[in-house]
């Protein structure tokens, strides 16, 4: 199943819409888009996104889809610290080897989490040197590459007190 942000899964649920369906039928539904294509880590996921696919057309989007999937939205942009995808793109342009999507996962997770677990400083700490915020330069040269537009130097730098400065840090 997707990580969901707090809520969001409850939200889901009471409207019964299947998030990974509703979120391929947005993309469809968008005149833009003439492919989508999904990352899927195993047969499962393969096998649900084959499922939506196949009954994948323009104007499929439901509009108590939309409204749930706008509300989603809402909530992932209010309760999600550093709005990352993960994507990689930025990390061919970091020259000091940051591990930039992992270290922005570990410190999004941990403050969902109400920094209740010890296991995202626990695998940040795990990193090598080179690959924890703190080894950023803030050269900058990341941000371009960033289809968020996230100022990733400025985010760096919050990991950084938060995981090694701050309480989570060891």
């Amino acid at each position: 199943p997707p990580q969901l942000v707090p809520d969001a899964s409850r939200l889901f649920a009471e409207a019964a819409v299947e998030p990974v369906a509703a979120a391929l039928r947005w993309l469809w539904d968008q005149p833009e888009v003439s492919l989508v294509l999904s990352g899927m880590g195993d047969l499962a996921q393969l096998e649900d996104n084959a499922r939506a696919a196949a009954a994948a057309c323009p104007g499929c989007l439901t509009p108590h889809e939309a409204r749930t999937l706008d509300a989603a939205c809402r909530l992932f942009r209010e309760q999600v610290p550093i709005a990352c995808s993960g994507c990689g793109y930025c990390l061919s342009s970091c020259a000091a080897g940051v591990r930039i999507p992992v270290v922005f996962d570990l410190y999004n997770k941990y403050l969902l989490t109400g920094r209740r677990h010890a296991l995202q400083p626990a695998l940040y700490n795990g990193l090598l040197p080179q690959e924890k915020a703190s080894a950023c330069v803030a050269c900058g040269r990341c941000v371009s590459h960033c289809p968020q537009g996230l100022d990733i130097p400025r985010r760096l730098a919050a990991v950084t007190a938060e995981f090694e400065v701050g309480k989570g840090g060891m």
